[in-house]
């Protein structure tokens, strides 16, 4: 029996480790190690430290945020989108910039210290300044801050689309220049010869072959 412990960005854990522990039934008959559980956590500004005590096994985030100090590899490549929801009365066939800088906006922070997602450092990085009207806690609760008006979000294509899914969202490019969102997976190079983490890492990659 293995104790795995996934740390992952809050929608990789539904569209990419989930998967994975749901199939996890299936591995004896694939002649894998049996993983007995998944204890998957959001990331926090204290992530690579967790790595290091072992208190987490697979780190599934940002490549910014990974360690020099252990072994990674890559996952899949990204790009941010603006999302509003489909009755939203102000965009018709596109988003401007005009309408960018003029309608409010929904921005996601995490934990007591509002850890800042990658794209609120990225239109940082630009000086981009926006009307900000409300600060959700999650990505899972965007949608329900937009539904209904006319405020928009910027969420990473893999998120967007997920929710929009389910929900009454629809996908717009931003109207301007955005660095590509580079997704990795880390471990602790103590447990490099850890046969059902290797396993584990294997079919991660292989679930975002695609992506």
């Amino acid at each position: 029996m293995r104790y795995a412990a996934v740390l992952s960005l809050l929608m990789l854990t539904t569209v990419l480790a989930l998967p994975q522990a749901r199939r996890n039934d299936l591995a004896q008959k694939n002649h894998a190690p049996l993983i007995a559980s998944f204890d998957i956590s959001s990331p926090d500004q204290v992530a690579v430290e967790r790595l290091e005590h072992g208190d987490v096994d697979l780190l599934i985030t940002l490549n910014d945020y990974l360690s020099p100090k252990h072994p990674s590899e890559p996952l899949f490549d990204d790009e941010l989108v603006c999302v509003c929801w489909t009755g939203n009365t102000e965009i018709t066939d596109h988003l401007d910039e005009r309408l960018f800088y003029k309608l409010g906006h929904v921005v996601a922070y995490f934990g007591q210290n509002r850890f800042p997602a990658f794209s609120e450092t990225a239109y940082e990085g630009k000086g981009v300044v926006r009307r900000i009207e409300m600060r959700v806690p999650s990505f899972s609760a965007i949608p329900d801050a937009i539904i209904g008006t006319n405020r928009i979000a910027t969420l990473i294509r893999l998120h967007a689309e997920y929710f929009a899914r389910t929900s009454a969202l629809r996908l717009l490019p931003i109207p301007m220049a955005m660095p590509v969102v580079q997704e990795g997976l880390q471990w602790h190079s103590m447990r490099n010869s850890d046969r059902g983490l290797r396993w584990l890492i294997e079919h991660v990659k292989a679930q975002a072959i695609g992506l």
